[in-house]
């Protein structure tokens, strides 16, 4: 079937655009039956208001705090709350280990238990993301924790 170049008008801006003879041979090819209703360019942008819309590569809002700990402005992609401290990133991986190092020391063996089992289930989650981590969980079992 030989295919020849078509006029048409954007269902979105108005614009006449056209058909090209490739791009139908495409839509036979596809097994599509109607022709498009909108110009290349409305279509991109429809695409990609769609792609944005999603979550992908929409930026995550961001809650501005004052860091619990050392008094820096900075933001977090949480909305805080007054009955729990907010940190930076710098002061957050602080108290992050020292938590960990009080559950580890800690003679609280539901605790120590429970640390394990979050250690695991991050472990997992992050092989199956494809990650290749040293796991928390792991160090605990070698150093026999």
């Amino acid at each position: 079937m030989s295919f020849q170049g078509k006029s048409l008008d954007c269902s979105d801006c108005g614009q006449e655009f056209t058909f090209t003879a490739g791009e139908q041979e495409f839509y036979a090819s596809r097994g599509l039956q109607n022709e498009p209703r909108r110009c290349p360019e409305c279509r991109r942008a429809r695409k990609w208001e769609r792609y944005a819309s999603n979550g992908y590569r929409s930026t995550r809002r961001m809650f501005p705090v004052i860091c619990a700990q050392c008094g820096k402005d900075t933001e977090v992609p949480f909305e805080p709350r007054e009955d729990r401290p907010a940190y930076c990133s710098e002061c957050y991986k602080t108290v992050k280990v020292a938590a960990y190092k009080n559950l580890l020391t800690s003679e609280n063996t539901q605790a120590r238990v429970y640390l394990v089992c979050v250690s695991l289930e991050q472990g997992l989650h992050n092989l199956k993301k494809g990650y290749q981590y040293e796991y928390l969980c792991r160090q605990l079992i070698l150093r026999g924790n």
